[in-house]
């Protein structure tokens, strides 16, 4: 179908309207765009049982200064919003453009799927971020596999997401001697937390870089609770580690993020502090709790499989080098990497388990949420570099 694509530096309250689905774009959302963009976020949710954009996108949304805030400059958290002849939002895609990084994630409406809209956001972005361009696949949506194999996109990273239930029993660990678990303190423990954070994913390419702001704007967030961030102390309360939780409104637990400081790792600090957070979880008399980790960190999979882990699904991150073309068949074949083999090192505990998955570092990301309409013919034309790997397994277990 034809489409009227336009660019609206100030967007205003409504589209404008136009014979196919009207693009606007600014730096700032009304508060009615706001509204319509999270309830296309809830539609979209529910009928595809993953979430169309990652928790860093999301927070973007609701707090359109953070990426200013984070190092962003004043191009950071544009918004590209599709509607139909009739007003109504179909589509939404979000640019973070933060310096070193630049990401995009979209959706589009499910009963507007199809029609090329998604071809539209797609080619929109591609068109404003020049450059290699990697793609997320949020739950191997079989729509938005068939549309990165026409895209001759490359398939070269897998982000397993497990669950298990709480009612299962915990194997109990040790803090080391003269360590004591106490709760975040909030004006008190930033500095400590944020210091430890970035020692612990010296090798991540996000989570190395947190600051103050990162940190504040999640403690900001309703399902906060400092009860649930339990801090490692030494006799000095010297913090060594921390395990923070996190409970969904939908009821399910999270190792969120777990970070032990280099100096204090091999202790079994993290190990410990794993089932500290999963007994936190299981008092709350929540039911399961979810985590991150790559497909190829084996010793992690290992270690959490021994906890009673489970796959439940899985992100896929493809990779396209030059410009996108999109073919009226099918184009290259995506290249699938091979399984993770199953070697026989020993097992190691869990020393760095980064916050829920964010695309890795690099030139841009785009983030592809269960798009069956990207597939439709006639559609117009959260990077990692190859990330440095954690130095040892056992300082860096997750995500």
């Amino acid at each position: 179908m034809a489409l009227a694509l336009t660019w609206i530096v100030q967007p205003s309250d409504g589209p404008q309207l136009s014979d196919g689905p009207q693009l606007s774009d600014g730096p700032q959302l009304s508060d009615g765009q706001s509204a319509a963009i999270a309830g296309l976020l809830a539609t979209a949710t529910a009928a595809d049982g993953v979430d169309p954009l990652s928790e860093a996108a999301a927070l973007r949304l609701r707090h359109p200064a953070w990426g200013h805030l984070a190092g962003g400059h004043p191009n950071s958290g544009m918004h590209l919003l599709a509607y139909d002849p009739a007003g109504a939002l179909v589509g939404y895609a979000g640019l973070d453009e933060r310096a070193g990084r630049r990401t995009a994630e979209f959706v589009v409406h499910p009963e507007h799927r199809r029609t090329g809209v998604g071809g539209a956001l797609l080619a929109a972005l591609l068109d404003r971020v020049a450059g290699p361009v990697w793609v997320w696949a949020h739950g191997e949506h079989p729509a938005a596999l068939r549309l990165a194999e026409r895209a001759g996109l490359v398939r070269r990273r897998e982000l397993l997401q497990l669950r298990r239930g709480l009612a299962d029993p915990i194997p109990p660990r040790d803090l080391p001697d003269g360590v004591t678990l106490r709760s975040f303190v909030p004006g008190e423990d930033e500095a400590a937390v944020v210091q430890v954070n970035n020692r612990a994913f010296g090798w991540h390419p996000e989570q190395s870089r947190w600051d103050l702001s990162e940190l504040a704007v999640r403690v900001a967030q309703p399902w906060f609770d400092p009860k649930g961030f339990l801090l490692a102390v030494d006799v000095q309360d010297r913090l060594l580690g921390f395990h923070w939780t996190k409970v969904h409104p939908d009821g399910r637990g999270e190792i969120y993020v777990l970070g032990v400081d280099p100096d204090a790792q091999g202790t079994g600090l993290g190990a410990a502090l794993t089932a500290a957070g999963l007994e936190y979880l299981r008092e709350q008399g929540l039911a399961e709790v979810l985590l991150y980790v790559e497909s190829d960190n084996a010793a992690a999979l290992r270690t959490y499989r021994k906890l009673g882990f489970a796959h439940h699904h899985t992100d896929v991150e493809f990779l396209h080098e030059t410009e996108v073309e999109f073919p009226p068949g099918p184009g290259v074949p995506v290249h699938e990497e091979p399984e993770c083999p199953e070697d026989q090192e020993e097992d190691q505990e869990p020393d760095a388990h980064p916050a829920e998955h964010d695309p890795g570092d690099g030139q841009a990301v785009t983030a592809l949420a269960a798009l069956p309409d990207l597939l439709a013919g006639g559609v117009p034309e959260d990077q990692r570099q190859d990330a440095a790997d954690p130095p040892d397994p056992d300082d860096s277990q997750h995500e």
